[in-house]
C-alpha cells in the first residue's frame, strides 16, 4: 500500500473546505505537524479537548482533524501550566498532527450546514447568507508560466469547491523601460525591453484577494508585478452561511424537534423550542453553531422555523416580538458533529487506504438538565 503523506491529506481537506473561504477572524488549517510525515489513521472530532487528544493517541491516530480550532486566539506560552500548552506538547510528544476546518467548513457544500439540513429534512436549499462576491484577476506572467501559476494558486483560483486552479490565458506582448533605481528581472536600466508574456485570468471569491496578493508578491519574479482585480456580476452563490428551503415532508414544530432529537447524538441540553408546538412546518432554516447573528436574515425568509445553537434571551424575544418564525435551539457541538461522517467518507474516497474514525465522545459541556 502506498504511503500517504500529511500533505496529501491536507490537500484533500483544503479542496473540500478551501481556507480562502474562512471568515477573516478565523484560524484554519494545520496547527501542528509536518506535511512530510506519514499518515495512516485519522481521528475526526468537533473539539480538540484533552479527552479527544487522549482518544487520538489511544486509537493510534497520526492526524486529529477537528471543527473548532485549537489556536483560535493568540497564545504566548506552550507551558504545561496551560491547557493549550499541554495540548501542543501532547500532540508533539505523540507525533499527532492537528488540523481544523472551521468557518470554511460551515459555508462549504457538503459541510456543517448541509449535514444539519439533511437531518431536518430540507430538499432544495440555499444559503441564508450567501458567500461573498466574485472577482476576476488578470495577472501577467512569464511566457509558458501560466499553468504553474494556476497550480500554485490552487483553491484560490476557483469560485466552486468542486474545482481548483481554474483559469485561462493567452499570449501577449509587453514593454517597459527600467529606471536608474530599478532592479529588473529582464533587460537593462535605460533601455526599452519587449517581453512575451502569458495573460492569465481567473475568477476567485473576493475574500481570497488578500491571500492572492500575498502569493503574487512572494512568487512573482517581476520587481513590480502587473495585475488587476475587478468585481464581477455572478449568479447567487450556492455556498455561504446557513441553509434554508422547503421540507421534503411537512410536519409540525414538535415533529421537527423530534427529527432533531432522533438525528442528533444524545445530550443533556436536548432541544429547546420557542413557538407553538403544533404549528405547521413547510420550510425551515438551519445554521450549525452560534446562529443568532443570522436572526435578521432569517426573518426575511419564507420559513416557519430556524434551527441553530447558543441562542440568548434577548435576541430570541426580540425575534419573536418582530413576528419572526419559530426557533429550535440545539447543542452547539452535537449540531456540528453530524458533519464528521461526511468528511470521513470524502477522505476515504479521495485517499484509498487511509483509515478514518469519527470520535464518539460527547464534548458538549453541559452534563445535566434539571426540571
Amino acid at each position: 500500500m502506498a504511503e500517504i503523506k500529511l500533505g496529501a491529506v491536507i490537500s484533500s481537506l483544503e479542496t473540500m473546505f478551501p481556507p480562502s473561504t474562512a471568515e477573516s477572524w478565523d484560524q484554519v488549517g494545520l496547527a501542528s505537524g509536518d506535511r512530510d510525515q506519514s499518515v495512516g489513521r485519522v481521528l475526526l472530532a468537533v473539539d480538540p479537548l484533552p479527552a479527544v487528544l487522549e482518544e487520538a493517541a489511544t486509537v493510534g491516530a497520526d492526524l486529529l482533524v477537528t471543527h473548532h480550532p485549537l489556536l483560535l486566539h493568540g497564545i504566548h506560552t506552550v507551558s504545561a501550566d496551560t491547557f493549550k500548552g499541554r495540548a501542543i506538547r501532547f500532540l508533539i510528544e505523540n507525533n499527532i498532527a492537528a488540523f481544523n476546518a472551521h468557518t470554511n467548513a460551515d459555508v462549504a457544500l457538503g459541510g456543517v450546514n448541509d449535514a444539519l439540513a439533511d437531518i431536518v429534512g430540507l430538499g432544495e436549499r440555499a444559503p441564508i447568507r450567501p458567500a461573498a462576491g466574485t472577482v476576476k484577476v488578470t495577472l501577467f506572467v512569464d511566457e509558458g508560466d501560466a499553468p504553474a501559476w494556476l497550480q500554485r494558486l490552487g483553491t484560490l483560483a476557483s469560485t466552486s469547491p468542486r474545482y481548483s486552479g481554474a483559469g485561462y490565458w493567452q499570449r501577449s506582448s509587453g514593454q517597459f523601460e527600467p529606471g536608474v533605481a530599478a532592479d529588473p528581472s529582464q533587460g537593462e536600466v535605460g533601455a526599452a525591453v519587449r517581453v512575451q508574456q502569458d495573460r492569465l485570468e481567473f475568477l476567485a471569491p473576493d475574500m481570497a484577494v488578500p491571500a492572492i496578493r500575498r502569493l503574487i508578491q512572494q512568487h512573482h519574479p517581476y520587481e513590480v508585478p502587473a495585475y488587476d482585480i475587478v468585481e464581477v456580476a455572478t449568479e447567487p452563490a450556492e455556498t455561504g452561511l446557513g441553509r434554508w428551503g422547503e421540507l421534503t415532508t411537512p410536519t409540525t414544530l414538535r415533529g421537527l424537534a423530534q427529527r432533531l432529537i432522533e438525528g442528533l447524538p444524545p445530550s443533556a441540553h436536548g432541544v429547546r423550542m420557542a413557538g407553538d408546538p403544533d404549528a405547521p412546518m413547510t420550510a425551515a432554516a438551519v445554521c450549525g453553531g452560534s446562529g443568532d447573528s443570522l436572526l435578521g436574515a432569517v426573518r426575511a425568509l419564507p420559513v416557519d422555523a430556524y434551527v441553530t445553537s447558543d441562542l440568548r434571551h434577548h435576541p430570541v424575544t426580540d425575534h419573536i416580538a418582530e413576528g419572526g418564525c419559530a426557533i429550535l435551539d440545539i447543542p452547539h457541538s452535537t449540531g456540528e458533529w453530524l458533519w464528521l461522517a461526511a468528511v470521513a467518507a470524502q477522505l476515504q474516497r479521495s485517499l484509498p487506504g487511509l483509515e478514518v474514525e469519527v470520535s464518539q465522545l460527547n464534548t458538549d459541556p453541559w452534563t445535566l438538565t434539571l426540571h
